[in-house]
């Protein structure tokens, strides 16, 4: 569960620094927190989780292959490609957020089935009204950005304090599961 917290933070933190090359008209920039190496550690922690649930899923695939294209976009945005507004660059930005959104609902259902088969709680209700009020603010957002740009920017910062609170929530199930699954036994079951 550790590294599916420490890559959520990764895909939490945004921190770029703007390259030389970069002009008001084609924006480049290069991620210090890139996105592909969160993936990565979803991906392995998602293997580990399923390892304590009992249950075999692919679903590390799904996220390893979200990883790859994150690795693409992370390096056609240093180079400048695509961060200019066209409708393709509309569509894979959307595309993207989805894409993100869908695997935080990935760890979600990752953790539920981990409630399941321990019959503990390990916070997934929070962590789904969380991700419910991210997808909207953030999805909402990322639609309005080319209609209404100061609309877009009170939804998107709704996004970014669920995305917040959805990190404050994984962090409180990572530990609870580390408490009920790697800490001492008090009692036999």
């Amino acid at each position: 569960m550790v590294y599916v917290f420490w890559g959520y933070v990764f895909l939490v933190l945004a921190f770029a620094i703007d390259l030389p090359w970069a002009t008001a008209q084609a924006p480049a920039y290069f991620d210090l927190f890139p996105d592909f190496l969160g993936y990565g550690a979803i991906a392995v922690g998602f293997v580990q989780l399923d390892k304590m649930s009992g249950k075999k899923s692919y679903s590390h695939v799904f996220v390893w292959t979200v990883a790859a294209l994150s690795f693409v976009w992370w390096i056609l945005n240093a180079l400048g490609k695509y961060t200019v507004v066209t409708p393709f660059s509309i569509l894979a930005g959307l595309i993207y957020v989805t894409l993100q959104l869908l695997v935080a609902w990935m760890i979600v259902r990752k953790i539920a089935d981990l409630e399941e088969a321990s019959g503990r709680d390990f916070a997934s209700r929070q962590l789904i009204l969380a991700w419910v009020i991210e997808a909207v603010g953030v999805t909402s957002a990322a639609v309005l950005r080319w209609v209404i740009p100061q609309l877009s920017s009170i939804l998107n910062f709704v996004g970014i304090l669920a995305g917040l609170f959805y990190l404050l929530m994984l962090w409180k199930a990572k530990d609870l599961i580390h408490i009920y699954y790697d800490g001492p036994r008090l009692y036999d079951e």
